[in-house]
């Protein structure tokens, strides 16, 4: 309410550009490219009611269900320009719209490019938690619903695998509970849990692990799009993805081979998956990562990502026509 109070009121606008935090913001961009008379950008980080049907937080007949359709209905309406986040969710955000909309597929960048990474053997994370000498596995984010951990921790707790290998999972969340849980019944097993760390350190915690674990939900796809992938990627580091080989993960990680795949439940293959990654040893993990991050560097490196967004604003203010629908511009 402040921001459309004070845009109704400034100065010369030319252009907005608004997301999908908080969820009511595409709405209040469309309210205000009508009375401003100026395009209206609207950039699709997740889509609501979806996320919240799919969870099983809103029924798909409730009041605040229909107003939110009603909503990305005006805002898809007023839009010039529709940004999504993977070729799922543009599908997604197409069912909703009721006239053409100029859709522009444009990933998100990660948090840093990693491009100054400390060494496996100097890290002060591995160190502290006295893992320097196992392979570390990761999972490094929000614990949440949308990427569930549970096939992962069930692989642990079966007492597979282990030999060599350390679990550190890192961030909070609803999850959270349930990593906690297993090392208070398992004290033994070489898993552990971390809260949040700085951001300053994000570098650092990336490089401390030698193989990054991403989860998504089957139901989470199309709507939500995790960019936990992007920065363990730039970190030069292999992906060990539980996700459905239809989600915008297993396309990364299976189409550059760049990891492994399971899916979710798949307990047995996320197990033969650990055995890979425990036989595989450092070097050979090295080189996948080599290739993680030659891919992030070609197709989902920070300024390729913020030029193509850039450049439907641009193109749009100079009257020209905006990329191709579905189009990543370089």
């Amino acid at each position: 309410m402040q921001a459309m109070f004070v845009i109704l009121w400034m100065g010369r606008v030319t252009r907005l550009l608004v997301s999908t935090s908080p969820p009511f913001a595409g709405f209040c961009g469309a309210m205000l490219s009508a009375f401003r008379g100026v395009p209206f950008a609207w950039w699709v980080m997740d889509i609501n009611p979806d996320q919240l049907i799919r969870i099983g937080k809103a029924s798909p007949r409730s009041i605040l269900v229909r107003l939110f359709n009603w909503m990305n209905t005006q805002s898809l309406g007023r839009a010039s320009d529709v940004i999504v986040l993977d070729d799922v969710m543009k599908e997604v955000v197409l069912r909703k719209a009721r006239q053409p909309v100029e859709m522009h597929v444009i990933p998100p960048w990660a948090g840093t490019d990693c491009d100054d990474l400390p060494k496996i053997g100097s890290n002060p994370l591995r160190v502290g938690l006295n893992v320097d000498e196992q392979i570390v596995i990761m999972y490094s984010g929000n614990h949440a619903i949308t990427s569930p951990l549970t096939t992962l921790l069930h692989a642990i707790r079966s007492n597979g695998p282990l030999h060599g290998l350390a679990f550190v999972f890192v961030g909070g969340g609803s999850g959270k509970a349930d990593v906690d849980s297993l090392i208070k019944e398992f004290p033994g097993l070489p898993v552990h849990s971390l809260p949040y760390q700085p951001r300053e350190r994000l570098q650092e915690t990336l490089a401390a692990a030698d193989v990054h674990v991403v989860s998504l939900a089957d139901h989470a796809i199309g709507v939500v799009h995790p960019c936990k992938i992007y920065g363990a990627m730039a970190a030069a580091r292999p992906i060990l993805a539980i996700a459905s080989a239809d989600s915008f993960i297993g396309e990364i990680v299976e189409g550059n081979a760049i990891g492994w795949r399971v899916s979710q439940g798949d307990v047995d293959g996320l197990l033969a998956a650990l055995r890979t990654i425990q036989q595989s040893g450092r070097s050979n993990l090295r080189d996948l990562g080599k290739r993680a991050r030659q891919t992030f560097i070609q197709k989902f490196a920070r300024n390729r990502g913020i030029a193509a967004v850039c450049d439907v604003i641009e193109r749009r203010l100079r009257g020209h026509h905006a990329p191709e629908p579905g189009s990543i511009s370089s």
